[in-house]
């Protein structure tokens, strides 16, 4: 961004953005964003002026330091401890919903479900199918995977939600259904080894 493309009418916001910045606490935090962001001493006496104005020593400033930086990892220690909380209540929900959690291995079939035709009223849409074509998995990342086509070519820059994934049963007799026990078995092997 340079002076150009700067919005001109960021002054007027600025005051509200401050009064944010200073006055309000995030609930799952018990901070508020002056004092993790900028380091405001919270539960602490005010400092006298004689002493804000005068040169501090340098173990008031180490005190101060190490205040702040103790305040920064409570505040990222309670942001954590939210998203925890936050991810086991979506889990649980979805695990009361669904059933199961759905966890794919390396070198399993999958095809990808196709939601950009869920809302459009094109024709196509009839006619185009919801599942894709079967990719198989790379790597798994958490809840999503990485893919890469039957013949081999990495989706460069994509993740998959497992929940965007089903698994893919090919045909028996067919190459494909031959490769997938191919790729099973060393699997079994590997698992046996370890």
């Amino acid at each position: 961004m340079n002076w150009e493309t700067l919005p001109e009418k960021w002054p007027e916001y600025l005051d509200e953005a401050v009064r944010i910045i200073n006055n309000q606490i995030l609930p799952s935090v018990r901070f508020s964003l002056n004092e993790l962001l900028l380091g405001a001493v919270v539960n602490t006496r005010r400092t006298p002026v004689v002493e804000a104005t005068s040169v501090l020593p340098e173990q008031q400033v180490l005190v101060q330091t190490a205040y702040v930086e103790q305040q920064q990892f409570d505040g990222y220690d309670a942001f954590v401890r939210h998203a925890v909380k936050r991810k086991t209540i979506f889990d649980r929900r979805v695990l009361k919903k669904e059933g199961k959690e759905v966890i794919f291995d390396k070198g399993d079939l999958v095809q990808v479900y196709r939601s950009d035709l869920d809302y459009t009223f094109k024709t196509i849409k009839k006619i185009i199918p919801k599942w894709s074509r079967p990719y198989r998995v790379v790597e798994r990342n958490v809840n999503s995977y990485t893919l890469q086509t039957i013949d081999g070519r990495l989706i460069e820059g994509k993740w998959f939600a497992a929940r965007w994934l089903r698994e893919f049963k090919p045909r028996m007799g067919t190459k494909l259904a031959e490769e997938q026990l191919e790729v099973i078995r060393r699997r079994t092997e590997a698992h046996e080894k370890a």
